[in-house]
């Protein structure tokens, strides 16, 4: 079971209605979703003095405080009991599963791509990636993690690929994949694709996208919150309620937060 929270402050009023209101109880009304095999409780507190009873409030969602569905700007304060659900697990699949479908589309052809991963959490995907492209380099500090997928590359495909520490080496590729937020500058192309998973923290050059849309199932849809995003909720599913079926999907789109791209207008761009 999850539990998705959405707060509601009443619009203040003047004169004897601003009165009423701070007299006033808040409201928190229930509602239990059904789809797919997931049990989700939808918590809505009404607040109508402008804060909001957490001691009230966890005894309506209880265990499930700890990892609570909610919008961002919601802010929890420290040893309240309370905490924000947040995973990187499913966007990087997003991440991956875009940058798989332009290699296998493309066959690779003209690409040379750029694995940053310092904490080799893709290091799995080195695999898939030799499947399709055959200048591949990786910048990481576990170079031991990548060594592995590579003499097991080496093995099943004949495929080697080069594994460095120096960001520098990222220079001469065109399609890059971080799957973390990247924290140092990164100097590429300015023509480059980056594909990661949150807004860099440094300057980077090239083309950085980091939203992804995607078509998401039906019978999930309908229990979705509507104050939620479809990525954030499906991180949930597939993170807490083992959804795994959802790491297969491919986004249709990636975006900037300005401007997007498909898997075609990429493909397009790199053959340039």
């Amino acid at each position: 079971m999850i539990a998705a929270l959405n707060i509601e402050y009443n619009e203040k009023s003047r004169g004897l209605s601003r009165l009423i209101n701070k007299i006033k109880r808040d409201k928190i009304a229930v509602e239990l979703r059904r789809g797919r095999g997931v049990r989700l409780v939808y918590v809505t507190y009404t607040s109508y003095n402008g804060r909001v009873n957490l001691d009230k409030l966890s005894g309506v969602v209880g265990s499930q405080r700890r990892r609570i569905l909610c919008e961002d700007w919601i802010d929890f304060p420290k040893n309240s009991g309370f905490v924000r659900f947040e995973s990187n697990a499913f966007k990087t699949r997003l991440c991956t599963n875009m940058a798989y479908q332009i290699l296998k589309e493309s066959n690779g052809k003209g690409i040379n791509l750029g694995i940053y991963d310092p904490q080799a959490t893709i290091c799995d995907f080195l695999l898939n990636a030799l499947e399709y492209c055959q200048n591949v380099t990786v910048v990481t500090d576990e170079s031991r993690m990548y060594h592995i997928q590579l003499n097991r590359a080496l093995d099943e495909l004949g495929a080697t690929a080069v594994i460095t520490g120096k960001t520098d080496e990222l220079g001469n590729c065109n399609l890059i994949i971080a799957p973390s937020a990247i924290c140092t500058t990164l100097y590429l192309r300015s023509s480059s694709i980056v594909l990661t998973t949150q807004k860099p923290t440094k300057p980077t050059s090239g083309l950085v996208y980091y939203n992804y849309s995607f078509k998401m199932p039906s019978s999930l849809a309908q229990i979705k919150p509507e104050m939620l995003s479809d990525e954030y909720f499906c991180s949930s599913l597939y993170t807490l309620e083992n959804q795994y079926e959802l790491g297969s999907i491919t986004p249709n789109l990636c975006s900037d937060g300005t401007n997007s791209q498909t898997i075609q207008s990429i493909l397009k761009f790199l053959s340039e």
